[in-house]
């Protein structure tokens, strides 16, 4: 089943400021894990039914890269009219970790540039991810997926923002936005931010009741999720159309 959610780019903390609210087919945690050196992710043991690409231009491009231009390859083949196999016979001739970094990378740098994308580009990585011939079959790259796109991976959700500071609307409705869409998973793990869906509630009623969300759309947005917490977060409850009731002028 395809929904998307929203997907939040911290900066080295849950408290930073989000230079992104949009929809992706999955959370994408991409800047608070340790990065390996292009070197050490070629190197990392593979599959035995998959046998590493030689690199001969190693050295002779953005050592940031996983191959030449992949940057601009990845998002030339996203504009392909069958790109789900185009990108998968792509990331067939380079099966190395860093080429699923790139993907996952250059899909969310294409969508901040183009959200009215965002269910295309969810379906494409979607159809990339289950293809039957592609990387991702095989297990060992099929995790690293996963380690690059997690579900709901980041459940901090800023429920304490300080209502005085000028980022704690945008902090406040970027947790409204997880929260509606997968409140009934997020609520199953328990942190430091937050136990039980009361404590979700009283956190959100406080937030409401300081002021610190102006904007009207996202007020509603508010009181929508509170009644989703009051309801113990009931997976019937979610509600994956977040993007329309925030910013309806815009769908």
């Amino acid at each position: 089943m395809l929904y998307c959610i929203c997907r939040l780019r911290y900066h080295n903390s849950c408290d930073s400021p989000l230079s992104a609210i949009n929809y992706s087919v999955l959370y994408i945690d991409d800047l608070k894990k340790e990065r390996s050196t292009y070197a050490e992710l070629v190197s990392r043991p593979l599959s035995p039914f998959r046998t590493i690409a030689t690199a001969p231009h190693i050295g002779m491009h953005d050592p940031n890269d996983a191959f030449p231009d992949s940057d601009q390859l990845i998002r030339s083949t996203f504009d392909q009219p069958n790109a789900p196999t185009a990108l998968v016979k792509l990331l067939n001739r380079y099966p190395i970790y860093h080429a699923v970094l790139d993907l996952v990378t250059t899909y969310t740098f294409i969508f901040e540039e183009n959200p009215d994308r965002a269910k295309e580009l969810a379906t494409i990585m979607l159809a990339v991810r289950d293809a039957p011939d592609g990387l991702f079959a095989d297990p060992s790259f099929r995790r690293e997926f996963d380690v690059q796109m997690v579900d709901l991976q980041n459940h901090c959700l800023s429920l304490n923002a300080d209502p005085t500071s000028s980022r704690a609307e945008v902090l406040v409705t970027a947790a409204c936005i997880q929260l509606l869409i997968g409140g009934s998973e997020l609520i199953k793990y328990s942190t430091s931010y937050f136990k039980s869906a009361d404590e979700v509630s009283t956190k959100l009623k406080t937030q409401k009741a300081s002021g610190a969300v102006k904007n009207l759309n996202a007020l509603k947005l508010l009181e929508l999720t509170i009644l989703h917490a009051e309801s113990g977060f009931k997976k019937e409850n979610n509600n994956k159309d977040v993007w329309k009731l925030l910013f309806p002028s815009h769908i």
